[in-house]
């Protein structure tokens, strides 16, 4: 039963932080800063945008 929450919570982390591994070096190297790429790769990863994920809580 753990394995399946432990699922539910790791699995959404995994793809923000890879979004922000191509976002950060992408907007670094446009002169943008690292800031904004974290930003930006939060709000393509939120549910109302892309729609990888239903459930806005997990995120």
């Amino acid at each position: 039963m753990a394995e399946a929450s432990l699922g539910r919570t790791i699995g959404p982390a995994i793809v923000l932080m890879g979004a922000a591994v191509v976002a950060v070096p992408l907007f670094r190297r446009l002169g943008l800063g690292s800031v904004l790429g974290y930003f930006a790769a939060g709000v393509l990863v939120d549910p109302s945008v892309l729609g990888l994920f239903t459930d806005a809580l997990f995120l």
